[in-house]
């Protein structure tokens, strides 16, 4: 909405991970997937913002992407990660925040849990989890103390409040999450094996991200109810997913040190000056 209401008449500079600002070279936005069907038509869009504008006096939109066309277009995470790194054209500058250094492997088996109580999944991954031998810590939203002792058993620790995350990192051979670009991210760098439990669209492109790279897996709920043991235990023992998150880790710190603040700071005196 913003960069359509400052179309034609304020520079924007638009800031965002690779979900939150899809390519806009082409006439029309690229799908999320190869079969993602189009919800709406882009003539029929085009033709509303034309409305809109030929009341307000504006120029005219020529396509559906135009007002996304901005004097800044900056890409904050990893390349990787992107959904759309196929079809970038915009600079991928790095993440601003969540990175982590290259971490060694602990020797022992163990998981950091980070979920909303609140999603569906979660109760479903808890029964798994409390059935598992492997030692875990978790901090779950939303949990209260007496669902936390429904799930308790030996080597599962529930924390109150969210935790450091370096020193959870540090500990774990796998962490478990809803697929959130800050866990993404954060589990990357530190080079850990990953398990998603996608929630929604953007979450479900991140675990498949995981996927394509090589660390981590994601799972639905009915796969948690049908082998969600076996998901658990072959996901965090895998010597190939251990060995890939290793190599992006120091990949991810040898491309760096990411500045994407300096990069945002230099674009917008850039668009400024020009003005």
């Amino acid at each position: 909405m913003t960069c359509f209401a400052a179309y034609g008449r304020i520079p924007v500079v638009q800031i965002g991970d690779g979900f939150t600002i899809p390519p806009a070279q082409d006439d029309v936005f690229p799908p999320f997937r190869a079969k993602k069907k189009v919800t709406v038509d882009p003539d029929q869009l085009v033709s509303v913002m034309n409305d809109v504008q030929g009341r307000l006096g504006g120029p005219r939109v020529p396509c559906v992407t135009a007002p996304l066309r901005t004097a800044g277009r900056l890409i904050c995470t990893l390349m990787g990660l992107d959904p759309y790194k196929d079809l970038r054209e915009d600079p991928v500058i790095g993440p601003t925040e969540g990175l982590q250094p290259p971490t060694p492997m602990p020797k022992t088996q163990s998981l950091f849990v980070y979920l909303g109580i609140d999603q569906r999944i979660t109760p479903r991954f808890l029964e798994v989890l409390k059935a598992s031998k492997l030692p875990a810590r978790a901090y779950i939203r939303g949990m209260t103390e007496e669902a936390a002792e429904t799930y308790a058993r030996p080597g599962l620790t529930f924390y109150k409040a969210p935790q450091p995350i370096d020193e959870m990192l540090r500990d774990a051979t796998m962490t478990v999450h809803h697929g959130g670009s800050g866990m993404c991210l954060a589990s990357c760098s530190a080079g850990r094996i990953q398990l998603a439990l996608p929630i929604h669209e953007e979450t479900l492109l991140n675990a498949r991200a995981l996927g394509r790279i090589g660390v981590g897996r994601m799972a639905t709920g009915k796969e948690l109810e049908e082998s969600g043991q076996e998901i658990l235990d072959e996901t965090v023992a895998d010597p190939r997913k251990a060995e890939r998150a290793r190599i992006i880790a120091e990949e991810i710190r040898d491309v760096g040190p990411f500045r994407p603040m300096e990069r945002i700071i230099e674009t917008c005196e850039s668009v400024l000056g020009g003005r």
